[in-house]
């Protein structure tokens, strides 16, 4: 006589699973958009506050700008990108991980 072992505890009836899946919170689409388009705002009046801000700082990294205009890292790295292009700071070193820049009217000319 074979008698079979075990198997775990019996599983709940499915109108139970249903019940508490459709009571558990929905997540929206919508707040995760809006969220989206406000971590990324690269405004005029952020890039106005970055450049002055920039003038009385020695060294600029963007730790230093994130935490000066108390902003995301990675839109602090996208900043200091836009001020090197219009020439508001000059970079001195840039690997993949980290910019080092110093003001345009600071940089010793060479």
């Amino acid at each position: 006589m074979v008698k079979e072992v075990g198997g775990g505890k019996p599983k709940k009836p499915i109108s139970a699973r249903d019940k508490r899946r459709k009571a558990a919170p929905q997540p929206t689409k919508k707040k995760k958009e809006e969220r989206y388009i406000a971590y990324h705002d690269l405004s005029e009046s952020l890039i106005r506050r970055a450049s002055k801000a920039v003038e009385s700082m020695d060294l600029i990294t963007p730790y230093t700008l994130a935490t000066t205009l108390n902003i995301k890292l990675s839109l602090a790295r996208r900043v200091l990108r836009l001020l090197a292009e219009n020439g508001v700071v000059k970079v001195i070193d840039k690997s993949r991980a980290l910019i080092i820049a110093v003001p345009a009217s600071k940089a010793c000319k060479a």
